[in-house]
């Protein structure tokens, strides 16, 4: 596939909370209503790549006053965490997969594996939904598609909020599968070979930035019956 046509990591997201949202956007052209929210989450993830960049600039002095060499593609930084028996962090790390495109929130190249963190808020059961799960390993799938380093990967979901960590798994083959079936199912939506299936959950309609202006909504269900 061109660059051009490859899938959005995030539309996984989208995808396993309501593929209707990807209908509305892609079919019907209906602009995004949930530009506000989108901005929010800009700025906390712009937070944190300035405290990742000071952490990195701080790092690449240390190396440039010891003589020591800096990096400056991925197998370099993993030769380096190898090398020297340190974790080297990067922020906002741009992948190209087979059939994906994204930026990954963080990775952390540690000398025996290799994780791959996306940053969510926390829900209210102190647990990841599948939403957060599948994009996170889809990260995990381009980046393993775009470098063949030998080296397990981690997927990782972490509270943006403070930074600590809320779920890890390794990365299987049996993830892979998971997510090109993910991927199947968006690209049938996109050339409408693929019927999109709307939530059957009210209250995910509720949450939904797209209820205002979506067909399916479901939401109003939930204010009948009170």
């Amino acid at each position: 596939m061109e660059q051009d046509e490859l899938i959005w990591v995030s539309d996984l997201h989208n995808q396993a909370f309501c593929e209707y949202e990807i209908y509305l956007r892609e079919i019907l052209q209906i602009p995004d209503p949930g530009a506000p929210a989108l901005d929010e989450g800009r700025e906390i993830h712009a937070g944190l790549d300035s405290q990742s960049m000071l952490a990195s600039q701080a790092t690449t002095i240390k190396r440039l006053a010891e003589g020591k060499p800096i990096p400056e593609s991925v197998p370099e930084i993993v030769q380096i965490a190898k090398d020297e028996k340190i974790t080297y962090v990067t922020r906002d790390l741009f992948v190209v997969g087979k059939r994906l495109k994204g930026r990954i929130d963080q990775v952390d190249f540690a000398p025996a594996r290799i994780y791959i963190i996306d940053d969510k808020p926390p829900s209210h059961t102190g647990r990841p939904y599948i939403t957060e799960t599948r994009q996170t390993q889809g990260y995990c799938l381009a980046f393993s598609q775009q470098y063949a380093l030998g080296l397990p990967l981690v997927a990782v979901i972490r509270d943006k909020y403070t930074g600590e960590e809320i779920w890890s798994k390794l990365f299987t083959p049996e993830d892979a599968i998971s997510v090109n079936e993910s991927i199947d199912r968006i690209i049938g939506i996109i050339k409408g070979t693929w019927n999109p299936q709307d939530t059957q959950n009210p209250r995910k309609c509720c949450r939904c930035r797209w209820h205002p202006v979506c067909p399916k909504n479901k939401c109003r269900e939930i204010t009948t019956r009170r």
